[in-house]
């Protein structure tokens, strides 16, 4: 049987979820970030143990967005998260699913390819999109999926390829083209 100090994180996630007991044992050390997420998802009473500057950008997200948590446990993780280690795609994955979490959100991070990808998710964000920022490629890339937005599209910025693609996708919105 293998001794607890040459156990590695994974180990300790199973070992401790199985036997949470065993906390006094384990070398806490050896956890990684994702380690962490998987045994707080299921053992939230560990979270005085964490060691929080393990988790990155991804780890937060799986651990906010983790179907395990309730509201409560949900907003004890919030507490301790390091919100600055969320890339823009990490935003985009965690608001698609918990917008709640807007208010601790660094626009400025997301890239306009990550405003496409969670307008078609929060419609709810596009007062906080900015707009100027769109071409052509990207109000059509956008419009393909969200129509809705058309009455906010610089239309002088599509070019003819741009409206072919957006018109085999959303043909009704071929009235715009006149707006050119």
């Amino acid at each position: 049987m293998k001794k607890y100090s040459e156990y590695e994180g994974g180990e300790w996630v199973a070992l401790l979820c199985d036997h949470p007991e065993r906390a006094e044992d384990c070398d806490w050390e050896k956890l990684k970030g994702e380690d962490w997420v998987r045994l707080l998802a299921l053992r939230p009473q560990f979270l005085d143990h964490c060691r929080w500057g393990k988790l990155g950008g991804k780890d937060w997200v799986s651990l906010l967005g983790s179907e395990e948590l309730d509201s409560q446990k949900d907003s004890q993780f919030a507490n301790h998260c390091q919100w600055e280690k969320l890339s823009g795609l990490d935003w985009v994955c965690l608001l698609s699913h918990d917008p709640q979490f807007a208010d601790h959100c660094q626009w400025e991070k997301l890239s306009i390819v990550n405003w496409c990808l969670l307008l078609k998710d929060q419609q709810k964000f596009a007062d906080r999109c900015p707009w100027e920022r769109f071409d052509g490629a990207d109000w059509s890339i956008l419009l393909q999926e969200c129509p809705v937005f058309a009455d906010r599209c610089a239309w002088e910025k599509l070019n003819n390829t741009n409206w072919a693609d957006l018109l085999q996708a959303q043909p009704q919105l071929s009235k715009y083209r006149a707006c050119r």
